[in-house]
């Protein structure tokens, strides 16, 4: 009985072995590379929506404040944002197989549970609250964003540069977010005809952190349209929103800046994902 337990046993450990081997082969050079290349087709999707929930809380928060002129354009951008959420979606089932996911299908159903009741409550929100919840979303998939760049891109080691990944998955993002926040706050605050000492206050801080930003990421003359589109904005929010009681520029104006601003950092993120997928940025060994 002893001889047969402990042939059995040698058995179980052999095949314990040849599938740790198998495991390990899966998960080889080739195999990250392939993992890393998916996971950037997935933070391109994530991105797009991102921009999209980013521009909604823009017109959101000026339609709220009174510009009754955003509120035309709201319908099409929500029925965007569906069509956006349900590609992430898809990118989710990827992720659904893994060991450690970013993220999964549960989790974009989630969220899109809770924009669906953003755009239900809207007309009946005020702009702060519609700012909160849009950023709280918005939140949420710059962490998956995040997510995807340490877990699968990071982890393929010589074909994707570290400092060009973080600039991609974590600087830009934070600039275009920070500048987005900008855009809503300011937009509001313009169909007011007032900046309140919360507003102003906010707008200083995020006017600060844009500015920081965008110098740390812009640099050896990398993003330069950016930085000229989101000099542009950030002058126009010290010098007319921030620089004196009465507001001196409209929604529509700060929104149309702002937009610019965001494109333009959205636009050196493409940039940036297409040369990281096309290896300029990979290691030389």
């Amino acid at each position: 009985m002893d001889s047969q337990w402990m042939y059995g046993a040698a058995l179980l450990g052999a095949a314990a072995l040849w599938m740790l081997g198998r495991h390990r082969r899966g998960r080889g050079p080739g195999a990250r590379e392939t993992q890393a290349e998916r996971a950037l087709a997935q933070a391109g999707q994530l991105t797009e929506l991102v921009a999209a929930l980013q521009q909604h809380r823009g017109m959101s928060g000026a339609w709220l404040a009174g510009d009754a002129s955003f509120g035309a354009r709201l319908g099409e951008r929500q029925a965007g944002i569906e069509r956006l959420f349900a590609q992430v979606l898809e990118a989710a089932a990827a992720e659904d197989a893994e060991a450690f996911p970013c993220f999964i299908s549960q989790d974009v159903l989630g969220l899109r549970f809770r924009w669906r009741e953003l755009v239900q409550e809207l007309a009946v929100l005020s702009a702060e609250e519609s700012f909160r919840r849009h950023s709280r979303m918005v939140a949420i998939l710059l962490e998956w964003l995040s997510a995807l760049g340490e877990a699968r891109i990071a982890p393929a080691g010589g074909a994707y540069e570290p400092q060009a990944v973080r600039r991609l998955l974590g600087q830009l993002p934070a600039l275009a977010e920070c500048l987005g926040q900008a855009r809503a706050l300011s937009s509001a605050v313009a169909a007011r005809g007032r900046c309140a000492p919360v507003a102003r206050v906010r707008l200083s801080f995020l006017v600060a952190r844009a500015t920081q930003l965008v110098e740390r990421s812009a640099s050896g003359g990398q993003g330069e349209a950016a930085w000229r589109a989101a000099t542009a904005f950030l002058t126009l929010l010290r010098e007319q929103v921030l620089g004196s009681p009465q507001v001196g520029t409209d929604a529509a104006t700060c929104f149309r800046l702002g937009s610019v601003a965001v494109d333009a950092v959205y636009a050196w993120i493409a940039e940036e994902r297409a040369a990281l997928g096309a290896g300029r940025y990979a290691h030389a060994f």
